[in-house]
């Protein structure tokens, strides 16, 4: 009898000692058997009451154990949880970054191709036109024809008040009659300096100075002279048409330049048609012009 519950207790001690390994191996989701805890003592028999108090013991030491397994069952199984988790948030911000990612890529070559395309300004093609159309109206007017045109002295640069300035902004250069001119100065000081102007002048003019005005008189053409001087109107006019024609070449290329990048071809064909509208009229302007001119001057022949 002594002998089986030293055996007993041999055996319970071993089991204690090694049931830390054994639960370590034992899955989450699995119980340890009262059977791996307590093998069978064979070969032993006892009384019934020793049985009972061995029995007992077993279920006391069982309940004790079997918290611990099941917490530990539970923390492997809650880490399990969190590393799937954060598996799966890992991936999902993963696609979340990828997908931002391939959003600004796609933003920043919108932005870019946007930027890699030029614009198309109908009113600043128009102002540039504008520009060499008024150009070619103070040429024409500069011109000496035999008559007096305010036009005629804009050319003059008068040097005062330690600069150079034009003579419009010293005085107001009006028509007196068909063959003179009327300077009427702002500063009567400044009356030898923009006599002295105007005689200097290619133009060939002869003013003198009366009573705070700068009188000029415009002497009239000789026919050989109205001639050279219809020879520098065509001049000045096909120069005109030349920079409207360039002009106009600027607009064409870029709106090429467009087409190429992806504009609609009916978007671009629409621009060509509005910028070769623009050029057409100042073509005819200029044309309308010059004929006016020249019929002026060989009226006076």
């Amino acid at each position: 009898m002594s002998a089986c519950f030293g055996i007993r207790a041999l055996q319970r001690r071993t089991v204690f000692n090694l049931l830390p390994r054994l639960t370590a191996r034992v899955p989450c989701s699995s119980a340890v058997p009262s059977e791996q805890l307590y093998p069978p003592t064979s070969g032993c028999s006892g009384a019934s009451n020793g049985d009972a108090r061995d029995s007992a013991q077993r279920a006391a030491e069982l309940s004790f154990w079997q918290p611990l397994t099941r917490f530990q069952g539970d923390n492997q199984l809650v880490s399990g949880a969190r590393a799937y988790a954060k598996g799966k948030k890992g991936k999902k911000e993963k696609g979340s970054q990828k997908a931002k990612d391939s959003d600004e890529e796609g933003e920043d070559g919108g932005s870019v191709a946007s930027q890699d395309v030029p614009l198309f300004d109908l009113a600043a093609t128009k102002e540039r036109m504008d520009n060499n159309l008024e150009a070619y109206f103070r040429e024409l007017s500069q011109l000496r024809t035999g008559r007096a045109s305010p036009g005629l002295l804009d050319s003059i640069r008068v040097d005062v008040y330690g600069e150079v300035m034009p003579l419009n902004q010293l005085g107001l250069v009006t028509v007196r009659s068909p063959q003179l001119l009327s300077v009427s100065l702002y500063d009567p000081s400044t009356s030898s300096s923009v006599e002295k102007a105007i005689q200097s002048s290619p133009l060939g003019f002869n003013p003198r100075a009366e009573a705070g005005s700068i009188l000029v008189p415009v002497p009239s053409l000789s026919a050989e002279g109205r001639k050279e001087v219809t020879k520098l109107a065509t001049a000045a006019a096909n120069n005109a048409k030349v920079n409207i024609r360039t002009r106009r070449k600027e607009a064409m290329d870029l709106l090429k330049q467009r087409k190429k990048l992806g504009v609609s071809e009916d978007e671009v064909a629409k621009d060509e048609k509005k910028v070769q509208l623009l050029t057409d009229a100042n073509i005819a302007e200029i044309d309308k012009v010059s004929k006016e001119k020249n019929e002026e001057l060989m009226s006076l022949l």
